[in-house]
């Protein structure tokens, strides 16, 4: 597992500085197709260059944490997303500096370089990445108060070579703990891609509740299907077993209830989500949970073309 602090040097991207335990899980194919990428006019920069543009942070929100669950559509990858890195690079840089998370959950990270580029340009986060080999990583990014403890990758579910990144966490101000686990589950709205999403969930489900019981969780990511019901016709929702736990909340759902557009600049259904272990339900910010689209569009129009297909998701804990 790479942790990468955003003043490290490019050749120190490919160290691995935790080390994971576990053995990594044979990647398949990445699901999702794009257009060909075009050769951009001029070389790209280096992804590990830092251009010297950093953004601003926003000050500490009265103790409060904010949460914030983004898939980055294939970022800084040279064969598939937006087709201009750097501009991707720089639109998600100040998308996350205007935001001010204290803890990003990332998907579709092309690799160590590309976490690296975008620390880079946000001072004060580290982040740490997965470390199985294709383009389409995981990553936590965080930022004081919240410390570095642990990270391991979660093999043995039905994950589509992308293992969940399991990442501990401790609060600086108080000593409490924290496990955040980012997931990217299987895409495509079809019987096959369902079932293994069901399989994926409640072998999830299984481990939290076996190694985690009464710990304070945050499951976030990409999870491809809707909490209340489905992408596929006729089907429940795949993750019904995080829904109808009281071990566990899942304040995104709320979003699904309220008519919610989606998550992607398609619309529809809403495939981003932030779960939590019931031990967090006293510092959920009651109606936080919201889909982030018009904010940044007003800011970048273009952002949806440029930076990314999905908008981030975003939750706040006391």
């Amino acid at each position: 597992m790479a942790r990468i602090p955003h003043h490290a040097f490019p050749w120190l991207a490919a160290f691995l500085l935790v080390a994971c335990d576990l053995t990594p899980q044979a990647p398949e194919l990445p699901e999702r197709s794009h257009r060909p990428r075009a050769l951009p006019a001029e070389p790209a920069r280096d992804a590990g260059h830092d251009d010297g543009a950093t953004t601003a942070v926003p000050a500490d929100r009265d103790g409060e944490l904010l949460l914030l669950s983004w898939n980055l559509e294939w970022f800084m990858d040279a064969e598939h997303g937006p087709i201009d890195d750097v501009r991707q690079l720089n639109g998600a840089r100040a998308a996350l500096g205007a935001l001010g998370a204290d803890l990003i959950a990332l998907q579709e990270i092309a690799g160590p370089a590309a976490l690296q580029a975008l620390l880079a340009g946000l001072p004060g986060y580290d982040g740490v990445l997965s470390s199985y080999e294709w383009p389409q990583r995981l990553a936590l990014v965080f930022r004081a108060p919240l410390q570095l403890q642990a990270v391991r990758e979660l093999d043995g579910l039905d994950a589509v070579g992308r293992p969940p990144l399991e990442v501990g966490l401790r609060d600086a101000r108080d000593g409490s703990e924290l496990i955040a686990i980012v997931v990217h589950a299987k895409a495509f709205a079809d019987e096959s891609s369902w079932e293994r999403r069901a399989r994926f969930a409640a072998g999830l489900h299984a481990y939290l509740t076996r190694q985690h019981p009464g710990a304070r969780v945050i499951v976030a990511g990409d999870f491809n299907d809707q909490l209340l019901g489905s992408t596929v016709a006729g089907r429940a929702s795949p993750y019904a077993v995080f829904v109808d736990d009281p071990r566990f909340l899942t304040p995104t759902a709320e979003l699904e209830r309220a008519g919610e557009e989606g998550s992607t600049a398609r619309g529809g259904a809403l495939l981003d989500h932030i779960v939590l272990g019931a031990q967090l339900g006293s510092e959920l910010v009651p109606g936080s949970a919201d889909v982030l689209r018009g904010e940044l569009l007003a800011r970048d129009p273009s952002l949806s073309a440029t930076v990314s297909d999905h908008f981030p998701v975003a939750l706040r804990l006391r």
